[in-house]
């Protein structure tokens, strides 16, 4: 590995990836495309849900999901501090589902009322 200052040499800062880091999206031929619109559904997800968690306890269990979906989105691209953080996330949302769903009286805002 060879860090030098000229752009012919310094591959590490042209690509802002290291050569032995390799991308799951680039050994399964996975579009460019298809990758960000995945990454922006699941992030859209999380939000959505994260501000309806209120509402009911299944908004908690979307956000959860979401939350393993920005994981895999993570390994995909290779951005492994992000699989870590949103693993965490997703394991806390799914603690938090837990305890809400059990306390939670489902007649409350039914449309049998």
């Amino acid at each position: 590995m060879e860090l030098r200052f000229h752009a012919s040499t310094v591959t590490e800062l042209d690509t802002g990836v290291l050569p032995q880091q390799v991308e799951l999206a680039a050994m399964i031929d996975l579009p460019e495309e298809v990758l960000t619109a995945f990454g922006v559904a699941t992030a859209m997800a999380m939000v959505v849900s994260y501000a309806l968690d209120g509402r009911h306890c299944r908004w908690i269990a979307v956000f959860a999901a979401g939350c393993a979906a920005t994981a895999v989105y993570g390994a995909l691209t290779g951005a492994w501090i992000s699989v870590v953080l949103e693993a965490v996330w997703a394991a806390i949302a799914i603690n938090r589902y837990r305890r809400t769903s059990v306390a939670f009286d489902p007649t409350v805002g039914s449309a049998a009322e």
